[in-house]
């Protein structure tokens, strides 16, 4: 059951090539914190040699870790050629099962379970995510403004939360594989699309019809923060939970994204000729999104040259 799960991981892959071989690296904690290493190389890449995991020392068969194995990176060596299955087990039962790809980024391995377990740790992760996402948080800005009334509002950051949370679970169980390059530069020009509505003198299709736009748009952002748990990994066994936690994460992180900004709005309408500076937050949304989407396009092009 387990090793299905982390091949349903790679599913797509068997679209893109007639065979698909993958290493093996199975991690065992043993009591007084060193881990029984397996290591099976895949016949595509016979002399490759397993994943590094920062400060550990690998021996013939164990791992040793002198902070503990978690919040360690893995990496696969630069000469890697196929990619690699990871599974870790911990003494408390926990588990955690992910897909390595040469070029791909590391796996963070997740720090010892809290007594709250997977809720806790995947649910902090999704707070911390949308929370450091500066891109995340120009949109989540942008719907304020441009919504303005609060009922409308909650409607709106539903709909946006409907949409990315379908995307967000759709990639993260394997079963749909973009590219990140491509999602990070749509995300961008989501800013700079939302940005130009508005200081559009007309009413366009975002202020007539915010609820779609915000769906169609939440699909896009939920495959950006589907590559925060590839970093991750899903536990084996709880895949559901893991993604719920992260997803009810993300949403308190949004909500109180939201709070702070209407508080600041209301100090603003004291303190400030609103009319005045209107338009300075739409022209911050899309000049951040203009540049974030030039330059996330470049290093696309880059990559597929």
């Amino acid at each position: 059951m387990r090793l299905a799960l982390l091949l349903l991981l790679a599913l797509p892959r068997l679209a893109e090539a007639h065979a698909f071989a993958p290493s093996l690296w199975s991690l065992a904690e043993l009591p007084g914190g060193a881990f029984r290493v397996q290591w099976k190389a895949s016949p595509d890449d016979p002399e490759a040699a397993p994943p590094t995991v920062a400060g550990c020392v690998a021996g013939p068969a164990t791992l040793e870790c002198v902070g503990g194995l978690g919040g360690a990176e893995v990496q696969l060596g630069e000469s890697a050629r196929a990619e690699v299955v990871v599974s870790v087990h911990w003494l408390d039962g926990s588990e955690l099962g992910s897909l390595l790809a040469p070029g791909g980024p590391s796996l963070w391995l997740p720090r010892p379970a809290s007594p709250h377990g997977v809720p806790w740790r995947y649910g902090t992760l999704g707070v911390r995510h949308i929370l450091t996402g500066l891109d995340h948080l120009l949109f989540i800005l942008a719907l304020t403004i441009l919504v303005g009334q609060r009922r409308a509002l909650v409607g709106v950051l539903s709909a946006f939360t409907v949409g990315h949370s379908l995307t967000l679970a759709v990639a993260a169980m394997g079963l749909l594989r973009v590219p990140v390059p491509p999602v990070e530069a749509l995300i961008a020009l989501s800013l700079v699309l939302v940005g130009v509505e508005l200081v559009r003198p007309r009413e366009g299709l975002m202020r007539r019809r915010p609820h779609v736009v915000a769906l169609g748009f939440g699909l896009v952002h939920g495959l950006g923060f589907a590559s925060a748990l590839a970093s991750l990994g899903l536990p084996s066994g709880q895949v559901t939970l893991a993604l719920a936690a992260f997803n009810v994460g993300v949403e308190l992180g949004q909500l109180g994204f939201v709070v702070i900004l209407l508080a600041l709005f209301a100090v603003a309408r004291r303190l400030l000729d609103v009319e005045r500076w209107r338009a300075a937050p739409a022209y911050v949304v899309g000049s951040v999104g203009a540049m974030l989407f030039l330059e996330r396009l470049l290093a696309f092009t880059q990559v597929t040259q």
